[in-house]
């Protein structure tokens, strides 16, 4: 039995194989135009963006962490006040500048440890 070229079914076929052998055009987006490079230093970015953001959570973590462990400064806990004050100034890269002769503070650094000494010293000692 042969087909009829103009039948509704054989159209549909001649269509559908042509369309086989042409590709749709590609939307153009900014990102489209890329080069392979460009895409893997752009991939590299996030991937760096993302691993920043990471290590920026664990080491506020570390801190909290640090911090929380100081107790208030009293006249009976001085050496394990000093040790704990003494990790938190590592952990912080404050040692350096504040044994060193030549040590300097940032401002930063500086609102870094007046937050730290204040926040663990009872006000009694203050006066």
């Amino acid at each position: 039995m042969l087909h009829d070229p103009r039948s509704p079914s054989m159209i549909w076929r001649r269509e559908w194989n042509s369309s086989r052998k042409i590709q749709p055009p590609l939307m153009t987006t900014p990102e489209s135009n890329k080069t392979n490079t460009e895409i893997s230093k752009t991939l590299n970015q996030n991937t760096s963006q993302n691993t920043e953001s990471t290590m920026e959570k664990i080491n506020s973590t570390i801190l909290k962490t640090a911090l929380e462990a100081i107790p208030k400064l009293t006249a009976d806990n001085y050496t394990l006040w000093k040790n704990l004050v003494d990790n938190m100034l590592d952990i912080q890269n404050l040692r350096e500048a504040l044994t060193s002769e030549n040590g300097t503070l940032t401002d930063t650094q500086d609102v870094q440890l007046r937050t730290i000494i204040t926040s663990k010293i009872v006000s009694l000692l203050l006066w």
